[in-house]
């Protein structure tokens, strides 16, 4: 399974995995990703009741600059 060293976080599923990387990879090919700093994606398997409270009840997802690290939570701070 793909791990976190590379940008890629499925949390353990295997299924997110399978389904969810290569749709990922294929929008990324259209777009215009910088190398640095680099793209770190993280799938949670539940809802995620930190990201929910500090995004609201609507988020998706969400794009994080380093400079902006410690609005993470300590658990993703390590990806950075």
């Amino acid at each position: 399974m793909t791990f976190y060293a590379d940008g890629w976080n499925f949390n353990t599923s295997i299924e997110n995995e399978s389904v969810l990387k290569p749709l990922c990879e294929r929008v990324e090919q259209h777009l215009q990703i910088p190398k640095e700093p680099r793209l770190y994606r993280y799938f949670a398997r539940t809802e995620d009741p930190v990201l929910l409270q500090a995004n609201g009840e609507h988020y998706r997802g969400f794009y994080c600059h380093v400079s902006e690290k410690t609005e993470l939570p300590s658990y993703l701070l390590w990806c950075l």
